[in-house]
């Protein structure tokens, strides 16, 4: 695939969040998600993967989605991703040879 072939794709918004950790008004730590960017990505028509994972003794449905962008060095697990008012854990950053772009493996909960 070249490269504008890749870019023609990107045609869906999301927003790759970060968090930061505060303390609340208690004093107990809390998480807070801010907004590290927005930008264009192709997100693959179908799930990367299906997965049961266990979660205090209930299993819990996941479904993975691939997303496709612009390289970003700053990205990582740590992120996660916000599309169409769902959240995605990101799972596996890979960049591409040229590091024009990267494939971004995450798991949405459901």
């Amino acid at each position: 695939m070249n490269k504008n072939e890749r870019i023609g794709n990107m045609r869906e918004r999301i927003t790759i969040q970060v968090v930061a950790e505060t303390q609340s008004g208690t004093g107990y730590p809390a998480e807070t998600w801010t907004t590290y960017a927005t930008r264009w990505a192709a997100v693959s028509a179908k799930p990367t993967a299906n997965k049961e994972m266990e979660e205090a003794g209930q299993k819990t449905a996941t479904q993975g989605v691939m997303f496709t962008l612009r390289y970003d060095a700053n990205v990582t697990p740590k992120h996660r991703i916000l599309y169409r008012n769902n959240y995605y854990d990101i799972v596996s950053v890979t960049p591409d040879a040229l590091r024009m772009h990267m494939e971004i493996e995450t798991d949405f909960r459901k």
